[in-house]
């Protein structure tokens, strides 16, 4: 059994463990060792570096959860824009099946090229979203027997989607007024953000999308100026699009007091 702690710490009143050496040792020995070097190389000793991961599992988890709000309201304000802008160039809500035969289909069921050949009947080219939708929804329990269940809706599809597909569909700072996701910023996502240039939503959603991979693989968090700008960036986006949410999760955000619990 691990011998965890000697006593507790309050330090920025979040709770930092406080490792006995044996403990410090046992976690040692479970990592890998050039994985924990990189904590040893940062503080100088075992119990002290073991201290430090231990504090890197929770900066991870509270950067899983603030980027994890952003990405749900990211991707329920873009699927509302283009909702209701396809209803009107298309007639149909459903963008990601039905995308309108303009800049939008474009971006999310690109035309085939004929170099591709399906493997069976009935299946999709892999560009399209509803191909990638479908792929995650479909994913089950492993050991979990197949079953026929009723087909995905909309909401399924866009649920479905990942995180790096919506900061796709967001143009880049250097795009032009010719560029497809410029003329669909302009005629469906803009009246999503206030108060907020779209260049500064790119660079939002971008930057919490590359720390929300690096925690989701807990990789080493240590630059706690890293952590600060994924805070700053989440309730600066989170405000462009509800900013009474963006204050409601900013009052109960984690992060900044594990930031400052750092060993």
């Amino acid at each position: 059994m691990l011998d965890i702690l000697a006593r507790p710490s309050t330090k920025g009143k979040y709770p930092v463990p406080r490792l006995t050496y044996r403990a410090a040792r046992q976690i040692e020995q479970a990592i890998p060792a050039a994985r924990f070097q990189t904590y040893k190389q940062a503080t100088g000793g075992v119990i002290e570096a073991a201290q430090l991961y231990l504090w890197n599992i929770q900066a991870a988890s509270a950067v899983t959860e603030l980027t994890g709000l952003a990405e749900v309201l990211l991707r329920d304000t873009i699927d509302t824009r283009l909702r209701a802008w396809n209803a009107t160039v298309a007639g149909r809500e459903d963008w990601i099946v039905h995308p309108a035969p303009t800049v939008l289909k474009h971006q999310v069921r690109p035309d085939v090229p004929p170099s591709w050949k399906p493997r069976r009947a009935g299946d999709l080219y892999p560009q399209w979203w509803e191909k990638k939708a479908l792929d995650n929804y479909d994913a089950r329990r492993p050991g979990a027997a197949s079953s026929a269940g009723p087909p995905p809706t909309h909401d399924d599809l866009v649920a479905s989607l990942n995180f790096g597909s919506w900061t796709s569909i967001l143009p880049t700072p250097q795009a032009g007024q010719n560029n497809n996701r410029v003329k669909i910023w302009d005629a469906a996502l803009s009246s999503g953000f206030t108060g907020v240039r779209r260049e500064a939503v790119y660079r939002y959603a971008h930057e919490l999308r590359w720390m929300r991979n690096r925690a989701a693989h807990l990789r080493p968090m240590l630059n706690t100026d890293d952590l600060w700008v994924t805070h700053r960036y989440a309730i600066r986006l989170l405000r462009s699009m509800d900013t009474d949410f963006a204050q409601i999760i900013a009052g109960q955000a984690v992060l900044p007091t594990i930031i400052k619990a750092k060993p």
